[in-house]
């Protein structure tokens, strides 16, 4: 089970709201949950070959709903945040984090905010050809 622990470079303040959530839930709580989040931190492992061409629901949902995403940089959320031209500095290697950093993104949540509801009109655009291709990928690289 992941703990507070794994984000042991945020300052403590960052910390308090942090939630982690680990039974499931059905849709309308799933959906309330999101609703109520601004930050969204996906810190999966870039040297898991598994995370090279697959993709997360839970990010994709993110992006619909404008939540800033933070994620692992050299994973599939990376490259695809990096294509929709979001802020290049939420691309982090978390092992690497500094508290200012989580400072940065907070003093400046407004801006990041705007950022991400401004891709949200041009997700079906990309994700419509971009399944259809990383589907590709994955079946001949099997």
């Amino acid at each position: 089970a992941m703990t507070k622990a794994a984000f042991g470079s945020m300052p403590p303040a960052f910390l308090d709201s942090v939630i982690l959530h680990e039974s499931d839930m059905d849709e309308p709580k799933f959906d309330q949950f999101l609703s109520s989040a601004s930050v969204a931190i996906f810190p999966f492992d870039s040297s898991y070959a598994g995370y090279g061409l697959r993709t997360s629901g839970l990010l994709v949902d993110c992006l619909w709903r404008g939540i800033i995403c933070i994620v692992q940089d050299n994973t599939w959320g990376s490259s695809l945040l990096s294509d929709l031209g979001l802020p290049p500095e939420l691309l982090v290697d978390f092992e690497r984090l500094t508290p200012d950093f989580f400072q940065e993104v907070l003093s400046n949540l407004d801006f990041y905010q705007q950022r991400f509801r401004d891709v949200v009109p041009r997700l079906s655009q990309y994700f419509g050809p971009y399944v259809a291709s990383n589907a590709l990928k994955q079946l001949y690289e099997s």
